[in-house]
């Protein structure tokens, strides 16, 4: 079950569409809303709804001095509106003031503690601020109360995992995570090279396996990546994985095949089988 208050969501939802219209310039069509809320606000200035909006626009525009005055505004019109302190921290992370930052979200959940986002958000600060223990504790914490929880919670947590060299552990959030949302094909490639890399390859093989039956269009890299894992130690296997993968490769159409990035893939087949050969 989902834990976002009705006002979070919709404030949430005013972020992903601001971060998906703005050009790299920063402007664009932002201002197209912000003149909107404008003109809403000028007619109903008690409207708290409004003025969160706008801040988080502000935010996004970076007008962060802006952002801030509708937040007092909101603060004197309705010390309840808890939201506010969410838009704070979306503010001060800009700003790329993590203290205040985190107190925002303190005061947040605070008020509002079974609010997933703002365990995410904070993660996202402690480790800013060097407290990597921390944002391991509120991801889990956030990936608890966010069921099913989303494929960024997981990755964030297993990429706060793997910088502290916590390898088993990341693995075992990848288990997780497969058992929550599936044997999605990205956190599978996740964990076969964290396998890999943690010398446990009879188990990573298993797993680009696995991927090549679940995703036959992966066949190719899987393949490759594969035959790589083995090329020092089982070199007649990994020569089988590079002859698998030059089958899928005469399959592919020509317009395929002359993909730049095919090509280099292809090469690098072709050399390593020649090497493997002497």
């Amino acid at each position: 079950m989902r834990h976002f208050s009705k006002h979070l969501l919709r404030i949430i939802a005013v972020a992903i569409i601001a971060s998906a219209i703005i050009p790299a310039d920063g402007h664009g069509d932002i201002h197209v809303l912000i003149s909107k809320l404008d003109k809403e606000i000028a007619s109903s200035p008690s409207d708290t709804e409004k003025r969160l909006e706008r801040a988080l626009l502000l935010c996004q525009h970076g007008s962060y001095d802006k952002a801030l005055a509708d937040l007092k505004e909101v603060e004197k019109l309705d010390p309840k509106r808890h939201e506010r302190h969410y838009v704070a921290a979306r503010v001060y992370m800009g700003q790329e003031k993590w203290e205040l930052a985190q107190s925002a979200l303190d005061r947040h959940l605070l008020a509002l503690p079974r609010q997933s986002h703002s365990y995410f958000l904070r993660s996202q600060v402690h480790i800013k601020r060097g407290k990597p223990g921390d944002a391991v504790a509120d991801m889990n914490q956030a990936i608890k109360l966010h069921s099913p929880a989303p494929l960024n919670y997981y990755l964030h947590l297993i990429q706060i995992q793997e910088g502290q060299g916590q390898v088993d552990k990341a693995i075992a959030v990848c288990d997780h995570a497969r058992k929550s949302l599936g044997d999605l094909p990205n956190i599978m490639m996740i964990q076969a090279r964290l396998l890999r890399e943690g010398g446990r390859i009879e188990e990573a093989s298993q797993i680009y396996a696995q991927i090549r039956k679940k995703t036959p269009s992966l066949t190719f890299s899987m393949c490759l990546k594969e035959a790589q894992m083995w090329e020092e130690t089982n070199p007649q296997k990994s020569l089988s994985l590079l002859t698998q993968a030059e089958t899928v490769w005469s399959s592919y159409s020509k317009s395929k095949r002359d993909r730049a990035p095919m090509q280099k893939l292809h090469k690098e087949l072709i050399a390593t089988k020649q090497l493997l050969k002497k």
